[in-house]
């Protein structure tokens, strides 16, 4: 049954509206260069040449969150065989929700039903080759510097089949297109249960790696497993696996595709989040298999 949470997500959706260059009026123009500028620019610390002189002979898709744009992409005028889009930006506030998914299948299908018989190549941020390596895009060549942020360029094609529904079925076991980068931390880790009004003890931070989260019920936190006293409620025994970071807010479903590929092994994982990635806890006893599932569907580790 679906949740009133989600519900009310679903409902609160931004709109999308593609529009010409020429139709903008002053403040949607805006508004527009200034979420690109902070986050191109700002958030990313690059000395970004955005307006690059396309824009005119571009068409832009927005992302309206009432009167304020949320999101935005552009597709550019399409060469002799090819077509692209580029300048895919979520503003911070609406990250971790599906709209930078939603925009990418909505510029396909617009490619689609504009430009059909058209590959589409695009020139990615190389963290993101697995977020649109979902749509079937692959890599070409070598990664290359723009303005001190690292590229790749990819290739859809042919883009004269119009946009599949797998292209954004994050429920699918198949992880081939993952190529991730993962690091498995040395010694062991212990996942403690501990009384919510209890102090935060001193044990708990003296590792190098600790996780703490409280709530209404529990003070729960995850640490090395040699710190904690004997008398404490704990599961013992866990590998602790990191991610390679950083990862974009906009890349979702990474921790639940990783997931379904241990379970689909039989093996289970405790998962957790922070600002820049995602990291895995797997019982030491099962760290081996968890290896081998991972790098069959794609995963490479590094020391």
């Amino acid at each position: 049954m679906e949740s009133a949470r989600n519900r009310d997500m679903r409902q609160k959706e931004p709109t999308l509206a593609w529009e010409k260059w020429t139709d903008l009026d002053r403040d949607s123009l805006y508004q527009l260069l200034q979420l690109r500028q902070r986050v191109l620019v700002v958030e990313q610390r690059s000395p970004y040449d955005d307006l690059d002189g396309h824009d005119e002979q571009a068409e832009h898709l927005l992302a309206w969150d009432s009167t304020a744009i949320v999101g935005c992409l552009r597709t550019h005028a399409p060469q002799e065989t090819t077509a692209s889009f580029g300048r895919l930006v979520v503003a911070p506030s609406h990250r971790r929700q599906g709209l930078a998914r939603r925009m990418v299948k909505e510029a396909l299908e617009y490619i689609y039903e504009n430009y059909r018989g058209k590959s589409i190549e695009i020139e990615a941020q190389k963290y993101l080759t697995p977020f649109y390596s979902e749509f079937g895009f692959r890599t070409v060549g070598t990664p290359f510097d723009d303005c001190g942020v690292e590229h790749v360029k990819m290739v859809r094609t042919p883009a004269d089949s119009a946009p599949r529904s797998q292209d954004v079925d994050l429920s699918r076991s198949k992880t081939q297109d993952m190529a991730l980068t993962l690091t498995v931390f040395d010694g062991s880790y212990a996942i403690c249960q501990l009384d919510p009004n209890q102090p935060m003890p001193s044990w708990a931070t003296s590792g190098e790696w600790w996780s703490v989260t409280k709530t209404r019920d529990e003070l729960s936190i995850v640490c090395a497993g040699d710190q904690v006293p004997t008398n404490v409620r704990n599961e013992f025994g866990w590998s602790l696996l990191k991610v390679k970071g950083p990862i974009a807010f906009a890349l979702t479903g990474l921790l639940a595709r990783l997931s379904t590929c241990l379970a689909n092994g039989g093996v289970s994982a405790f998962a957790l989040s922070t600002f820049d990635t995602d990291y895995l806890l797997v019982k030491t006893t099962d760290l081996r298999r968890a290896k081998k599932l991972l790098v069959e569907a794609g995963c490479s580790f590094v020391a």
